[in-house]
Parts: structure tokens; sequence; C-alpha cells
């Protein structure tokens, strides 16, 4: 199906994990939407994700969960170093489920769960505006063509046509950065260093 000068309910713009699991929590409800993802390929920036209990819960609701826990690494255990004091602490993990796992694979997962036709690719959208006499919401796409939606749901990011729409201006976008490693020890490691 290619999207021209149309009328849809639901437009999620940004196809990324936050667009593609809203759009397949909106389906799992019986409710159609389209997404709209500018770049041609779906994309995964950054190479794992760490999820908690509550994100587990929310794709299990997805329906998605049961496969990601194949190729997701459960941990166990960790420590917490700060940068500011150099401080290393145990990271409580407790019972509850805590794995790793590639946001690739929750990428894919979440997109070849959605119904044909719901993500379009190479779809950018280059404005929004509100229609003066329905207020509605008017998408112009790449090429000039035209989207007219009863509901735009934004997640594409903070430098983005909804942002704009909605006023939103970030100074600065990372006022706090967290680092964040895994390390997988199948045998075992041992906790004293050695140099060679």
């Amino acid at each position: 199906m290619e999207i021209g000068d149309t009328k849809e309910n639901i437009v999620i713009v940004g196809g990324g994990i936050c667009g593609l699991a809203t759009a397949l929590a909106l389906h799992r409800k019986g409710i159609r939407s389209v997404v709209l993802e500018r770049s041609n390929t779906l994309r995964a920036t950054g190479a794992a994700i760490i999820v908690h209990p509550n994100g587990w819960r929310a794709l299990d609701q997805l329906g998605v969960a049961s496969h990601l826990r194949e190729t997701a690494i459960p941990i166990l255990s960790g420590q917490f170093h700060s940068l500011n004091n150099d401080e290393l602490k145990e990271m409580p993990v407790g019972k509850e489920e805590l794995r790793c796992l590639r946001r690739t694979d929750l990428v894919d997962i979440l997109a070849n769960s959605l119904p044909r036709n719901t993500l379009h690719l190479g779809c950018e959208v280059l404005s929004i505006k509100l229609d003066p006499i329905t207020s509605s919401p008017v998408l112009q796409l790449q090429g000039g063509r035209l989207l007219n939606a009863k509901v735009v749901i934004g997640c594409d990011g903070v430098n983005s046509p909804i942002s704009n729409m909605m006023g939103v201006k970030a100074d600065k976008i990372f006022t706090i950065s967290v680092i964040r490693g895994f390390t997988s020890y199948p045998n075992g490691h041992n906790s004293a260093l050695s140099s060679d």
C-alpha cells in the first residue's frame, strides 16, 4: 500500500522501539494504526538493552517476550561504577527477571508482529499542521504527499516535526549521560586481575 493523499485514524511517526511497540499494543487491542519511518530500513541505535521486570511484563502483554527470552541473556548480578567518585557498588538484582537483549532482536520481533501494511519505511514527515477547518493534524510527507489523521503519536525523537509542532525544544539533549556495560562469563571468571 502506498501512502498518498489519504486519511488515517492513527498515525505513529517513528519506527523505532517506541513506535513499533505502540503500534503493536494498539493492534493487540484491535485498533489499526500506521507507522511512518523515514529510514529505508529498520534501525536500532545501540547494541544491547537491559530489560527490567516491568519491561518483561510489557513485552509479555505485547506477545513477544517468549521469543525474546530465547536469545536474551539473564543478568544474575552486577556492579555499579560511578565516574564521579570512582566507587564500585554491588547492583542488587533480586529474584525478578532482568535480562540483556540485542536491540535488533527487539525491533525485528516488534515489526514482524505487526499486520501487513502497518509499517511504511522511507516515509519521511516534513511537517505537521492543524487543518484550520477540522483542527485535525495534516502531515506533509516527502514528495509533497499529504496525510490527514485523527490522532498523531510522535515517537521520532526530540528534533522532529512533532516536537516542532508542539513547541518542544531541548537546549541540551543530554544533560545526564549513563554508560552501561555488560559482560558474560559463561565459564565463570576469576575476580583477581592479572597482568602480563
